[in-house]
């Protein structure tokens, strides 16, 4: 079992964003107060002082066990967002989740429509065929595919941290994001919200719930659209980039036959366009090789001046100097001469189907199906030289993206041993087909030579996944005479068939490789057994261990040659992975107020890490394959907290390190040695703080809130390569504030309003980044949004 290193869980970086050790030694004040007040002797916080019954902080019920529970007694990392704390947040899309997560990252690699989770530096890179880290689920259904336009009158998001696998569908070795869509009430209730604001924002959601026969047949309509400018210019054609637009509508159905059975259905349709946020040529390496765009758009080459004459609007000093001359514009200036349009649409259907056999018996049914497709079109180079595209070239074809998904998961869930036994049993078969189609293009050197390097890809992967899964909590207080003290223990065993080939239209397809395609199983088991001790009603503790895996594959946009990486094949091993975590969760008064603590610290060893390398295959030109590095280690601590002053004044923050390095490095590429490192997507430090205040006014004028939160996070990395052969990666550390001001229930009336603005002092920054220093000499970054305000209306029926 992995130890956990605690004198490696601060180095030099400690001080590197100022507002982090601030949150830091503010939890650890709360925590001694918690401490102190155990120690008085009384077994309970409640010496402190005087308890305040007035005052309140809103329980928070999650389902990451699959059952309800108060986040407080759920013994595992866990960041539960209700609905009104999502509406406080602003969090409207995957980008603002982080600001409310500690030690979640959620990064973008090539444009605005490519993102993913990092969660305890698990993620997965670009163009690589593994499957993500992190996963989410939408009503328990594990959904690729879901974005942006999911969020929307929602019950909850739950972020739970750390491997999973024995109780959530597909194994994760990161974590989960679990949204929870809003369920039928029996009530008649609506409400619709209008947003306007700058770079010519416009949107409105609304739903409207009632009963169609009593508490029988309920059934809930919501909606959403949006469209908003572009706040990022692109000065080579003159378009506006960042501009989403989509609406989305879903269905929601709550049926009760009998008082034994329930079943909920959700619908939900997405369409989705306009242009993706532009990647911004982030660096150039100097011209040193062929590889190396520098050497060949560069005003030393003989057939410079007749380059320039067939490209206008292209920087005549070569791509150097445009380097140089991007960086001093920032990332909202660029110069692309790609298109960046974005069209897609989705389908998502879940149904959740509960019999109660007995107050102690209960089958539980999980059914989803998505189909989902995009079309996209990507600078991959940043600069207005056609070094490198995905997309509408000259007209032709853009990235074509389909996914089609279905699983099934049955459950049997009771109580056994005189209520002392909390048991879950089931299995999951889940299915899933990839399409890709990715029409490149490299080193156009038009009119100068008329033929344009080309490597088309077009790819099909199937995926088969089978699992059986037994969790149980047990109360150990009569067995040991300890009250409050519980074991939990599950297992999960899943198989993986994976089978991929490619499709007539590309390159290595109309060569005839591997023409069949190829296939191969994989299975492991997942685990996780813990202790947790409830030392009063207010308190608390935890350890886990767990285990997880993801599984092996191959490099679909390579050629399908046999073998592993090093001897040049395509296929790569199964992800594995272990941690131990210590947790403490404190939920009760200190000083008569109303306060929230949790902590965890973890150590998590990984083998085998997934991690995409970009080569360029001779006679094949560049490509992305996924390798597996042997072994990486990941130190952390979480902490987050909230404290309820006054009832006009409620203070919290969270703040997460991590420290995460490759241990065992050295992976052979083609025959020769290469090592990874640093570790990618990984922030040393991020955390946040808010301050909430109530004016007070008299409750006839309704209830006036602002707040404002405050995130920072260091820098990281975007490549696992940055130490040798892909260097100039490292992103900068940044910090946004935002601020609202909120009037709801205006004069006691159906009406409320708020003004809002994020990243308010307009902090240039980046999520993420594509490095091609290794093939192409380049490396690109994805900014991050710009200052946004408006004005928000909403009325509730």
């Amino acid at each position: 079992m992995p130890k956990i290193d605690m004198s490696r869980l601060c180095r030099e970086n400690c001080t590197q964003v100022a507002v982090l050790p601030l949150l830091l030694t503010t939890h650890l004040a709360l925590f001694t107060a918690v401490a102190n007040a155990q120690d008085a002797g009384t077994g309970s916080s409640q010496a402190v002082g005087t308890t305040d019954a007035a005052l309140s902080l809103e329980e928070v019920v999650v389902t990451a066990r699959r059952r309800e529970e108060s986040l407080a007694e759920v013994p595992a990392s866990i960041t539960a967002l209700s609905a009104n704390e999502l509406q406080a947040q602003a969090i409207f899309s995957d980008a603002d989740l982080q600001r409310a997560v500690p030690g979640l990252l959620v990064r973008e690699s090539l444009s605005s429509n490519q993102v993913n989770y990092s969660i305890r530096g698990q993620s997965v890179d670009a163009f690589s065929s593994s499957s993500p880290g992190v996963l989410a689920y939408v009503n328990e259904f594990q959904a690729t595919s879901t974005g942006a336009s999911s969020f929307y009158d929602l019950e909850s998001i739950q972020v739970l941290k750390g491997p999973q696998g024995t109780l959530y569908g597909r194994n994760t070795t990161g974590g989960a994001v679990l949204l929870t869509t809003a369920k039928p009430t029996e009530e008649f209730s609506a409400s619709v919200t209008g947003r306007m604001g700058n770079y010519g924002l416009y949107s409105g959601e609304g739903f409207v719930n009632f009963a169609i026969a009593d508490d029988k047949a309920l059934v809930r309509l919501s909606a959403k659209i949006l469209k908003q400018d572009g706040f990022q210019d692109n000065l080579f054609n003159g378009k506006e980039l960042g501009a989403p637009e989509y609406q989305t509508g879903r269905i929601s159905v709550l049926l009760r036959p009998t008082d034994y059975i329930e079943s909920l259905s959700m619908f939900q349709y997405d369409e989705s366009s306009g242009q993706n946020v532009g990647s911004v040529l982030y660096n150039a390496s100097p011209c040193a090789g062929p590889a190396d765009a520098s050497c060949t758009y560069n005003p030393a080459v003989p057939f410079w001046p007749a380059y320039l004459a067939g490209n206008p609007g292209v920087d005549p000093n070569g791509l150097s100097a445009f380097a140089d001359v991007q960086r001093q514009r920032g990332p909202y200036d660029v110069s692309l001469n790609s298109d960046l349009s974005h069209d897609g649409d989705q389908i998502l259907f879940v149904n959740n189907t509960t019999i109660e056999l007995s107050p102690n018996l209960t089958l539980k049914n999980v059914i989803g199906y998505i189909d989902s497709t995009s079309d996209d079109s990507t600078d991959v180079d940043g600069s207005p030289y056609a070094i490198y595209a995905n997309g509408l070239w000259d007209g032709g074809d853009r990235t074509q993206f389909g996914n089609e998904q279905w699983s099934e998961e049955f459950q049997i869930q009771g109580i056994a041993f005189d209520q002392q036994l909390e048991y879950l049993i089931g299995a999951y078969y889940g299915y899933e087909k990839k399409n890709f189609y990715i029409p490149t293009r490299f080193f156009d050197l038009r009119p100068v030579i008329p033929d344009v390097p080309s490597a088309d890809k077009d790819n099909e992967q199937e995926s088969k996944n089978f699992g059986v899964f037994a969790h149980g909590s047990y109360d150990l207080g009569e067995l040991t005479g300890i009250n409050g003290l519980g074991f939990t223990a599950g297992y999960r065993h899943t198989w993986e068939d994976v089978e991929v080939k490619h499709l007539p239209r590309s390159l290595y397809y109309q060569l005839g490789i591997a023409p069949e395609g190829l296939e191969n199983d994989f299975d492991n088991p997942s685990w996780n057994i813990g202790f947790d001790y409830q030392t009063t009603d207010e308190l608390l503790l935890y350890i886990v261990q767990r285990g997880s895996w993801r599984s092996g594959g191959f490099n679909t946009n390579s050629p399908l040659f046999e073998g592993t990486i090093d001897v040049g094949g395509s296929e790569f091993a199964p992800e594995t992975t272990e941690d131990i975590e210590l947790g403490l969760k404190f939920d009760g008064q200190l000083g008569g107020k109303p306060a929230q603590l949790n902590i965890a610290a973890y150590m998590q060893e990984v083998e085998d890490i997934q991690r995409v390398v970009y080569v360029t295959v001779p006679q094949f030109g560049p490509t992305a394959l996924t390798a597996n590095i042997p072994k990486a280690e990941i130190n952390g601590v979480e902490l987050s907290g909230q404290m309820l002053i006054a009832d006009w004044l409620r203070l919290g923050a969270n703040v997460s390190y991590t420290d995460a390095e490759f241990t065992d490095n050295e992976v052979v590429l083609f025959g020769v040695s290469t090592a990874f490192g640093p570790y990618p997507d990984t922030p040393e430090w991020s955390g946040s703080a808010f301050a909430e205040i109530t004016l007070p006014i008299s409750p006839s004028y309704g209830d006036v809130t602002f707040r404002t939160d405050v995130f920072s996070q260091s820098k990281f990395y975007f490549s696992s390569l940055d130490d040798t052969i892909n260097p100039g990666t490292d992103l900068p550390s940044y910090t946004l504030v935002n601020f609202r001001l909120s009037w709801s229930s205006i004069n006691q009336s159906p009406l409320s309003t708020s003004v809002f603005v994020t990243n308010a002092f307009d902090e240039e920054y980046y999520t993420g980044g594509l490095a091609l220093g290794s093939v192409l000499g380049v490396n690109a970054a994805v900014p991050g949004r710009r200052r946004m305000y408006g004005i928000e209306f909403s009325y509730d029926f």
